[in-house]
């Protein structure tokens, strides 16, 4: 049976840094960070990284490990996190995987195999095709080579409409081939995963609005401006992290009303990009073998959930907060419960965390971080 690991996820904050480290010191164990942005280095307060405070002591991993100057890909941070994974095991401890990057998290548990890595000449050529025809010519020669794939794709998905099209190019196979075959390889790790949440979506709302306001306080619109600084640009994979991406439209020389305003309709579209982009907007509570996916209420004192019928092993709600995720490890007397809608709330964080930063307009200290 492969290894098992703990896996701690959910939407922004929610508290899985706290989570995560208070949990490795009950059973021994070291974090290892699933986060796409907290890899880079010179982001700090945009990305949330735990401070020596909040570590509590606890080894860290996969966090300050790439420049903000390079592409970050999941064929590498599963490279790099199983590598870690693997030592914190040797030495008998437990990994902990904390973050809310699904993608990410999936492909680490999964075992799967990666496209080959590709060719830069290749793809960069392939860009300027779908810069100069357009997404919809581009989404139809997809569909030509690899109708799986393109039947799931929008014509403004520019990556992975490349990408797909740069795999075909260099294997004869297309990504839904590839996919399939890859599915049929064992799990790397068991994993016991927990994704946190809040019974009320004002809650989380309320907790995003507080961490934007500290993020700013804390300089995050100086950070931005010493990143510009350095030569970092919007084509930079680091610079569309959130936060980042708005501020710096509006510290190099905008303003926060020339950046896209995030209404209702705003929202509700990137929910529909998230909604059909993955697992990598999810949080990742689906099944892997035996493995039992729990979903906890953030706040101590939540209200049980109904009891409802759901397969055993399956979504579960767990009473207590964060301190009762420690009794679960001990005593799993928990009520089933659907995930009724939880996937949402990763999607509906990201619009809140947008709206914050944008009307925060870059103002706030020019303490980089």
């Amino acid at each position: 049976m492969p290894p098992l690991v703990i896996v701690i996820t959910g939407p922004t904050a929610t508290g899985k840094t706290a989570v995560g480290a208070g949990l490795a010191l009950a059973v021994d164990g070291e974090v290892v960070s699933a986060d796409s942005m907290q890899v880079y280095r010179m982001m700090s307060i945009g990305t949330a990284k735990p401070t020596p405070e909040e570590t509590r002591g606890v080894p860290h991993h996969m966090i300050d490990c790439a420049s903000p100057f390079e592409p970050y890909s999941a064929a590498r941070y599963v490279a790099e996190a199983s590598a870690c994974c693997e030592d914190i095991l040797s030495r008998g401890k437990v990994p902990v995987i904390v973050g809310g990057t699904g993608l990410y998290i999936d492909a680490l548990l999964a075992g799967r195999e990666f496209a080959r890595e590709g060719d830069p000449v290749l793809r960069e050529a392939l860009g300027r095709e779908y810069d100069e025809s357009g997404g919809e010519a581009m989404l139809a020669r997809l569909a030509a080579a690899d109708p799986e794939t393109a039947a799931r794709l929008h014509p403004n998905d520019r990556k992975r409409i490349v990408r797909a099209l740069e795999v075909h190019a260099l294997t004869g196979a297309t990504l839904a081939e590839h996919d399939r075959a890859s599915r049929l390889v064992p799990p790397r790790y068991e994993s016991l995963r927990f994704a946190l949440t809040f019974a009320r979506r004002q809650d989380l709302y309320d907790r995003i609005d507080r961490r934007v306001d500290r993020m700013m306080a804390e300089g995050l619109a100086g950070e931005v401006r010493f990143l510009l600084a350095q030569g970092l640009t919007a084509s930079h994979t680091a610079m569309q992290a959130i936060g980042y991406k708005e501020l710096a439209a509006a510290v190099s020389g905008g303003s926060p009303a020339a950046t896209p305003s995030v209404s209702s309709a705003g929202c509700a579209g990137t929910r529909a990009f998230t909604g059909s982009s993955g697992t990598g907007n999810r949080i990742p509570t689906r099944r892997s073998g035996r493995s039992p996916a729990y979903i906890i209420n953030s706040l101590e004192r939540s209200r049980h959930a109904k009891k409802q019928h759901t397969d055993p092993g399956g979504i579960l709600p767990v009473p207590g907060g964060h301190t009762g995720l420690l009794r679960l490890l001990h005593l799993p007397d928990v009520h089933p419960s659907p995930e009724d809608g939880a996937g949402r709330f990763r999607n509906d964080s990201r619009c809140r965390f947008r709206r914050r930063i944008r009307g925060a307009g870059g103002k706030g200290p020019d303490r980089p971080g």
